[in-house]
């Protein structure tokens, strides 16, 4: 216990940083730091903040070495970029011409092009460094205009009125073609 101790400042500038942080994780590290050094045990901790003791101790261990700014970094870090620069810059000019409605789309060109495999969320994490965005779409009803719908009334109108009593009326619509059927 006594090699958990911390001074009341200590606590306290810990405890503003916890109140100033968005960060969840940041803020379990520093509930873990303020916990043990109040009396909780590392285990106690860990189950609450659902991680391991050890974890719990090397974030002690952490603020005791390097302070209040360690722990809010994050130790990993995501691999580079598997495409050469001349590789991006084509990638780039491509999707300037073509659109893809999904990242898995784009990953299979790479693959396809570059002979580079790259999972979904990598493919969607480089598209975002090179400042591509998804934007879902949006469904737009058809704009009809009313002037030729009140002339094909009038015509309608017309011919039901004009046609004999034994005459039908055909409606040529076999395909049935939606308006906006998907959309994409």
């Amino acid at each position: 216990m006594s090699d958990y101790c911390l001074t009341d400042k200590q606590l306290a500038e810990l405890r503003a940083a916890h109140r100033g942080t968005r960060d969840k994780r940041e803020a379990d590290r520093i509930k873990a730091v303020v916990l043990l050094a109040t009396g909780w045990t590392a285990e106690q901790i860990a189950e609450v903040l659902q991680i391991d003791p050890n974890t719990v101790r090397n974030h002690f261990k952490r603020y005791r070495q390097d302070g209040l700014k360690s722990l809010g970094q994050v130790a990993f870090r995501g691999s580079a970029c598997q495409l050469e620069a001349a590789q991006l810059a084509c990638l780039e000019a491509h999707l300037q011409r073509h659109l893809y409605l999904s990242a898995k789309a784009v990953a299979q060109w790479v693959e396809d092009t570059f002979d580079v495999a790259y999972t979904i969320s990598g493919m969607t994490a480089l598209l975002h460094r090179l400042g591509y965005v998804y934007k879902k779409p949006k469904l737009i009803p058809g704009k009809a205009d009313p002037a030729a719908q009140k002339a094909f009334l009038a015509e309608y109108e017309t011919l039901k009125h004009t046609k004999g009593e034994a005459d039908p009326i055909y409606f040529m619509d076999a395909v049935h073609p939606p308006h906006n059927p998907v959309i994409a």
